[in-house]
């Protein structure tokens, strides 16, 4: 439509919340200053809070002038909503489930979003977003470190206690980055590596508002390089998989079991979890499901059956 092209004008926040509920809500948000107070009026206009991941930028600098909020953490922990810090976003991003996206000049706050008559003179578009874009998209989140309560007591430290003095600051130093390994997102998204494969070569579409994330998601966490054939893509995946610290507990797990029902297998995944915050146990049963599928396909001694009327149940042998 013609009335897409437009660009849309302060104030921007008022705008963004008419049409979010019509592009499937928000997916991630990515922005390098965010106000708890200006965030938490967007959470409340929004129908949902499930699957939303939000990205900002916690500089030295940022939490002295106060243009970044290290509290938004604990808004963002109400809603159990990951929160990611970048070092060098400067972007403001909003994607969508139906796959489009807003990009524009307005930062999460009051006056970015224009939510006092005062506010800022803003503008943005709305854009769809190519297969580039989605893995760009997940590249930054890839290369972003989850805040947890060790890093948030920093950053609200450093804040209060350089917020706005004029000081030479400091540098500011986060506790030594140890990657998870053992998260859900190491785990792949979608049902079917086929799906993936042919996704990348331009064989499917995404059929719903969710299929978008969880095959870019897989394309870039099992390191997908090159798009041009789709048995390559097959290989590049499994490797990676099957290379996986949380895959390879998993088959362990199996082996020495012999056979697992499905409700097993999951609550094994949600003991083993170190995801911050834990994971739903509807998130796991899910991501059970498609390791199920992902196993049974690349691991030729495991398969899985539904020997009753209800329950899977997964087997080495």
């Amino acid at each position: 439509m013609l009335s897409d092209m437009n660009l849309v004008w302060s104030p921007v926040g008022v705008q963004l919340l008419d049409r979010i509920s019509h592009e499937g809500g928000i997916r991630l948000l990515m922005a390098p200053f965010i106000q708890r107070s200006a965030l938490s009026i967007l959470l409340e206009h929004l129908s949902s809070s499930d699957d939303i991941k939000i990205i900002t930028r916690w500089k030295a600098e940022d939490l002295a002038t106060g243009v970044s909020d290290p509290y938004v953490y604990e808004e963002c922990a109400t809603h159990n909503i990951p929160l990611y810090i970048h070092p060098t976003i400067h972007l403001k991003l909003f994607t969508m489930g139906s796959g489009n996206c807003f990009c524009g000049s307005a930062n999460i706050t009051m006056s970015g979003l224009g939510l006092p008559s005062d506010g800022n003179l803003e503008a943005g578009v709305w854009s769809s977003v190519g297969v580039g874009d989605w893995l760009k998209v997940y590249e930054i989140i890839e290369s972003s470190r989850l805040v947890d309560e060790a890093v948030f007591k920093v950053a609200a430290e450093y804040s209060e206690k350089f917020l706005k003095t004029g000081q030479q600051l400091p540098p500011l130093c986060f506790p030594r980055h140890i990657p998870h390994e053992y998260t859900l997102a190491s785990l792949p998204a979608t049902s079917s590596p086929e799906t993936v494969a042919a996704f990348g070569v331009g064989e499917c579409n995404a059929e719903n508002e969710n299929d978008i994330n969880c095959l870019m998601h897989d394309l870039v966490q099992f390191g997908v390089k090159d798009h041009s054939d789709k048995k390559d893509i097959l290989v590049q995946i499994g490797e990676q998989f099957l290379a996986h610290p949380f895959v390879k507990k998993a088959i362990e797990h199996i082996k020495e079991s012999g056979s697992l029902r499905f409700g097993e297998m999951a609550d094994w995944i949600h003991a083993h979890c170190d995801d911050v915050p834990i994971p739903y146990r509807w998130e796991v049963k899910s991501a059970t499901h498609v390791l199920f599928n992902w196993l049974e396909y690349y691991v030729p001694a495991i398969s899985w059956s539904v020997p009753g009327k209800y329950s899977q149940v997964i087997k080495y042998e």
